[in-house]
Parts: structure tokens; C-alpha cells; sequence
């Protein structure tokens, strides 16, 4: 009998220790992953401190409204004579890129214009008489 109890105690020893094996496998992967989790960590609290300094730099400089020197200038106009040119060109049939090289004016102005211009057709009943 004292045999099988030598056998039972060594198998439980065994099954102890490789027991004990694993729980320090496991626990050293954790370790690991404790370690990487940990650096990832410092990184970033370092990053934020660098992105609260710099948070701090732009807070006290000034802003781009705050200078004084710079003014406000604004877009070109349209002239009455730019205008002029626009709607006589519109009105003989030019379209919008050739009334934009002979005007100055931008190729959106020159569309405007057009649109404008036949709206103006297709709501005043004396235009209609005029281009019919």
C-alpha cells in the first residue's frame, strides 16, 4: 500500500508543480502586456504635457485679428462698364467663358450674370415682347 500512496504523491506533486509552471507562464504574459501597457501610458502622459505647454504657447501669443497693421481689403467690384460689356455680350449669345476673357470679370460673375439675365427674360412680359 505505502507504493501507491508514493505513486498518488508523486502524481500530485506533479500536478502541482506543473500547476505552479503555468500560473508563472500566465502571469509572466501579463507581466508583459502590465510592461507594454505601462510604456503606451508614459508616452502619452508625456505627449499630453508637451500638447498642454504648447496649449499655453498659443494662448499667449497673439492671434491673426489682433495685429493692428493689417486692414481689411476688400474683393475687386464688377464696374458699370464691365457690367455693361457682360450683359450686351450675354445678350448677343456669348457664353460665359468668352464674356469672362473680354470682361475681366471672374467666370462665376459671368454665369451669375447669365442666370440673372434669364430670369429677367422669363419674368418681364416687355422683355419677352423684346427678344421674341
Amino acid at each position: 500500500m505505502q507504493v501507491n500512496h508514493l505513486v498518488v504523491l508523486t502524481v500530485v506533486a506533479v500536478v502541482l508543480l506543473t500547476a505552479v509552471v503555468q500560473i508563472g507562464i500566465s502571469a509572466g504574459r501579463r507581466g508583459n502586456r502590465l510592461r507594454r501597457s505601462l510604456t503606451e501610458a508614459e508616452g502619452l502622459r508625456s505627449r499630453v504635457a508637451d500638447l498642454e505647454i504648447e496649449l499655453a504657447e498659443l494662448r499667449q501669443a497673439p492671434g491673426p485679428c489682433a495685429s493692428q497693421d493689417r486692414q481689411f481689403i476688400p474683393a475687386p467690384v464688377m464696374t458699370a462698364d464691365q457690367r455693361a460689356s457682360a450683359l450686351d455680350m450675354i445678350r448677343h449669345g456669348a457664353d460665359a467663358a468668352a464674356v469672362s476673357a473680354a470682361t475681366g470679370l471672374s467666370r462665376a460673375e459671368a454665369q451669375l450674370l447669365q442666370r440673372l439675365q434669364q430670369l429677367h427674360r422669363s419674368s418681364s412680359p416687355l422683355a419677352k415682347a423684346a427678344y421674341s
